[in-house]
């Protein structure tokens, strides 16, 4: 999302003079907003999007008409949205060793399937003893400490991936 790209429509043979127009899932882009199209000489014309969206999936359809009729050619634009995290924390105030936590980690965007990963110390969370992480349905991850200990205060990240790129929240967890 937010990148841009142009498609070209090229004429590989047909009489003068050719017209093209695009249409995207059977509805001509018109009044598409972000939808450019233009021409290159008398042959191609072409499609441009400067920051794609979700709304701008679909399939494509270019079509060249002349005099003596059209030819069409679709391709289907994928659309992937990378994963964000919603920001979480511990507590305005440190918490007391001996006590129960846990925090959710929720993906509110992004393309499924989605890994998601808790990290404390450069490591897997869930390497430490009383720490488990567990998943919350497709989009979240919950991180449970049984009995916390002053050896876990510190920073605690949740990454969030797909096939369209990452993000990372961290948290500091305080101990009296």
């Amino acid at each position: 999302m937010g990148e841009s790209t142009t498609v070209n429509c090229n004429l590989a043979y047909g009489d003068l003079p050719v017209t093209f127009s695009w249409m995207l899932n059977g509805n001509h882009v018109g009044d598409i907003d972000g939808i450019n199209v233009g021409a290159f000489g008398r042959k191609t014309s072409f499609l441009s999007i400067d920051s794609l969206t979700e709304a701008h999936a679909g399939n494509y359809t270019c079509v060249a008409s002349n005099v003596a009729g059209s030819s069409s050619f679709t391709a289907e634009l994928l659309v992937t949205v990378p994963p964000q995290i919603v920001p979480f924390d511990f507590g305005e105030t440190p918490l007391n060793a001996g006590e129960f936590l846990q925090v959710y980690c929720t993906v509110r965007e992004g393309d499924l399937p989605l890994k998601i990963i808790w990290t404390f110390k450069d490591g897997p969370a869930e390497s430490y003893p009383d720490i488990s992480t567990s998943s919350v349905g497709r989009r979240g991850s919950v991180l449970t400490i049984e009995s916390i200990t002053h050896d876990y205060a510190g920073f605690y990240t949740c990454q969030a991936e797909n096939l369209a790129g990452r993000d990372l929240y961290s948290a500091e967890l305080k101990v009296n």
